[in-house]
């Protein structure tokens, strides 16, 4: 069988000032990316935008790396990293908005013809696109900040399709807008949080933004969607792969259908884990958010079954909560659709529930489960601001919680956890960076802590586990720490500091505890337990 053999050429911009490229062959999934070279030393400043044209030649959008427009430009390498020009250089400070010069360029892209088309975002004074000719000289500029028509709020992604039609990733305004050439509006369409935005060969608009990939036919059209998390910046290959940049400092490349051709994950690796639950069994089970899918482990954390990695196989998009009951059927929060799955200890799909709503069983932005002691499912409902329990098939049994402050009210819950003897449940109130503890049909019983680096106090709890004596250990995700408390909230002890060695610990998304005592922490930062 023929392999396909294809050379694809990455440019990264980085914040150290340089242009990184590399050659990689996808044709297997675990090729690595191979170092050739880098280029920008010592011109650049901030990079954000690479575009390359027919030629090769590189163009940087390249920002001051203060956030003022004192050295802001528009820079024009050649394929092998020599300096060629300065497209546009910055803007003046004061006086009017100049054209020609560029404020705070954020992104730019080369038509067919081309034309070179550069964004800019300069806090709200200058949101607009600057099209220049092949040349460098200036040929016309649209836009300002606002919320109309033509009009940006902080946008961070452009791309030109076949015809030269002019493609924005609005990032303010949860919005895609297509211009003509001429700054001409088209079309336009919602899309939440877009920050990235490419063509491929057939005019398919792919749109990285919102811990995914969506794709859009030229008229807004959704064609399909996959997760990735941190997903930022998109571009396309020769054939039409489709690479993304994300937050978590990787890259990744996929085929048009959303499966992953580069930047795998193997089994045992995690990417942004946000959630663990322990079996009666001992086995431990890690919502793998980053990479799409469910990881199961050992005892001795040897990674054994994992589901959900590739479209169509059932995928619990975006995991975030887990939950295993005593007949290790495994519950998932399916963060894309807002619902629960339910699993068997293979990962074979049993139900599906939930939905996205504020009714009674409907969910929105659904975070944590725990199991009580009769197999009922408590569920953390983040955006709704309550909690709500349902029964093992998903019937909807009783809920509390509203907005607030006040005792029984929450701010973004994230985390639950049950006591198995007594059946009480403990919220990490996360936006009050406090504990709550309610009976098992959501009474409210007591509350400690505090917004405070402090023992007993927190920043953002995310997690929350009961150990066999009864104790409440807390997951204090932004103080980079573990707490454990009394079952009516006397502080005990705590351990873990900011840092990636032993113990080390950046922000903390969860924690679980087995029968044995030990403490499973979801290291989130270093994705790792």
């Amino acid at each position: 069988m023929l392999r396909r053999l294809l050379s694809v050429c990455v440019v990264i911009a980085t914040s150290a000032g340089l242009l990184t490229t590399a050659l990689v062959n996808p044709a297997s999934a675990s090729d690595p990316l191979t170092f050739v070279g880098m280029i920008g030393l010592p011109r650049l400043n901030s990079p954000e935008g690479v575009a390359v044209n027919a030629a090769g030649d590189v163009y940087v959008a390249d920002p001051n790396v203060d956030g003022t427009t004192v050295s802001d430009q528009l820079v024009k390498f050649s394929a092998d990293g020599t300096f060629l020009d300065v497209i546009a250089g910055p803007g003046p400070a004061t006086g009017p908005v100049a054209v020609g010069k560029v404020y705070d360029p954020t992104a730019v892209t080369v038509a067919s013809s081309g034309d070179v088309y550069v964004l800019e975002r300069y806090s709200n004074s200058v949101n607009r696109v600057q099209r220049f000719d092949a040349l460098g000289n200036y040929v016309t500029s649209w836009g300002a900040y606002g919320t109309g028509n033509g009009q940006f709020v902080h946008p961070k992604g452009i791309a030109v399709d076949s015809l030269g039609n002019v493609y924005v990733a609005d990032t303010g305004n949860d919005r895609i807008q297509e211009f003509d050439a001429s700054g001409n509006l088209i079309t336009q369409w919602t899309t939440l949080n877009p920050t990235g935005v490419a063509v491929d060969s057939t005019d398919v608009i792919d749109v990285a933004g919102n811990n995914a990939v969506a794709r859009f036919d030229s008229s807004g059209t959704p064609l399909s969607s996959w997760a990735v998390a941190g997903a930022v910046g998109a571009a396309l290959d020769g054939t039409d792969n489709v690479w993304v940049t994300t937050s978590g400092n990787v890259i990744k490349e996929y085929d048009t259908l959303g499966a992953t051709l580069l930047g795998t994950y193997g089994s045992g690796v995690l990417s942004a884990p946000g959630s663990i639950s322990v079996a009666p069994g001992g086995k431990v089970y890690v919502a793998d958010t980053g990479n799409g899918r469910i990881q199961r482990f050992s005892s001795a954390g040897v990674a054994e079954v994992e589901w959900g990695q590739y479209p169509g196989s059932g995928v619990p998009d975006l995991p975030t909560g887990i939950a295993v009951d005593a007949s290790d059927n495994v519950y998932v929060t399916k963060k894309a659709t807002d619902q629960i799955q339910k699993f068997d200890a293979a990962g074979n799909l049993l139900a599906e529930f939930g939905g996205t709503g504020n009714t009674n069983g409907k969910l929105n932005d659904p975070g944590a489960l725990a199991i009580g002691p009769l197999g009922d499912l408590y569920v953390a409902d983040t955006t709704n601001q309550r909690i709500q329990k349902l029964d093992s098939s998903g019937g909807y049994i009783t809920q509390w919680g509203s907005s607030g402050t006040g005792n029984g009210q929450v701010s973004n819950p994230s985390g639950i956890a049950v006591n198995p003897s007594s059946g009480n449940v403990y919220v990490a109130d996360t936006n009050n960076n406090r504990i709550q503890e309610f009976s098992a049909t959501g009474t409210f019983l007591r509350t400690w802590g505090l917004l405070g680096t402090e023992d007993g106090n927190f920043k953002s709890p995310k997690g929350v586990a009961v150990d066999g004596s009864g104790n409440v250990w807390v997951a204090d995700s932004v103080n980079n720490r573990i707490q454990k408390f009394s079952p009516t909230g006397t502080f005990l002890a705590k351990w873990g500091s900011s840092g990636s060695g032993d113990g080390g610990l950046s922000g903390p998304s969860d924690l679980a505890i087995d029968a044995e005592g030990t403490v499973w922490v979801v290291d989130k930062g270093h994705n790792r337990l």
